[in-house]
């Protein structure tokens, strides 16, 4: 999709799914997806890097249910991935030449891929009428290695919401973007026992997460409405909608398709990211170590709902 296609198919999910009523007065989140899109049983995979991946995704779904529990008019989009090329559309300056189909070989670029590889991504983006907030989650424990894996996973969030909020800022350069790190298993006082710096305000730690409505608004506060206020034009919420999408298939935002999607992938024991793959044809050589766990399942008669 064009930048136009992607702004097209964001009007038609505002549309759909996230315009109130004007009786509504209940302040409450719009959540995008309705329900987190579920990886599955990463746990059975023989692959470590899955079942971190499983692990992370897990860190996800807890701040999924909490900005749920938000006091808010916003829009929260849980899991946004854009490609090289798609973020180009935004940032036309960030493909080497206009004709190039890959910018493979070409010297001062920093990125270096091709049009349909993965950019980057982004955990949460959320939105109200006068701010975007832009939220990277990780779930990094206390290891023996805690202070170079602490600064690594800061490093990589901080890459993160830096493309973001250069995206978000093209769409409008004269809107404010909050950008944070979530470090939901990590308390400042960790920090302090390494003898790691803790002064950086972008940082969110497990005590901001036990009461998440007062933090959000402290830290992405509704403006005064007696002096001129910047509002997010509808522009930059259909761009950013679009983007989550990522293809023409608005049924994303359903409850009930989703739900049925769970059900459906269950019920054929396709209860890994990596089966799910196999299924649409992203993989062609199937795990028999996984394998034998789900038809186990399927046979019992446990992968029903």
């Amino acid at each position: 999709m064009n930048k136009e296609e992607i702004k097209d198919i964001g009007q038609e999910i505002f549309s759909k799914f996230c315009r109130r009523g004007d009786t509504d007065e209940t302040k409450k989140p719009i959540m995008i997806p309705p329900i987190p899109d579920s990886k599955f049983m990463e746990l059975l995979d023989p692959e470590e890097r899955q079942r971190q991946n499983q692990l992370s995704y897990e860190t996800e779904v807890e701040i999924y249910r909490l900005f749920e529990e938000l006091r808010r008019n916003v829009i929260v989009l849980h899991g946004v991935e854009y490609t090289h090329q798609q973020y180009s559309y935004f940032l036309p300056g960030h493909l080497c030449t206009s004709n190039n189909e890959t910018c493979k070989g070409l010297e001062n670029h920093e990125c270096h891929k091709k049009p349909s590889e993965k950019e980057g991504e982004c955990d949460f983006i959320v939105i109200d009428d006068h701010n975007v907030a832009v939220f990277e989650v990780k779930g990094t424990d206390e290891t023996s290695n805690f202070q170079d894996e602490f600064e690594r996973d800061r490093q990589k969030a901080l890459a993160q919401r830096k493309k973001m909020r250069n995206l978000i800022e093209s769409l409008d350069s004269s809107l404010k973007v909050h950008d944070f790190t979530v470090f939901s298993n990590i308390r400042r006082k960790q920090l302090d026992d390494y003898q790691i710096p803790s002064t950086d305000t972008t940082l969110q730690f497990r005590e901001d997460l036990e009461n998440l409505t007062d933090w959000f608004d402290n830290n992405v506060p509704i403006p005064d409405t007696n002096v001129d206020v910047k509002v997010v034009t509808e522009e930059v919420k259909h761009c950013l909608l679009g983007l989550w999408c990522n293809e023409y298939n608005v049924t994303k935002c359903s409850l009930s398709s989703c739900i049925k999607d769970i059900d459906g992938k269950l019920r054929k024991g396709l209860v890994t990211q990596n089966l799910v793959d196999l299924e649409d044809g992203k993989k062609k050589k199937r795990r028999p170590a996984v394998t034998t766990g789900t038809d186990i399942a399927r046979t019992t008669g446990a992968m029903t709902t």
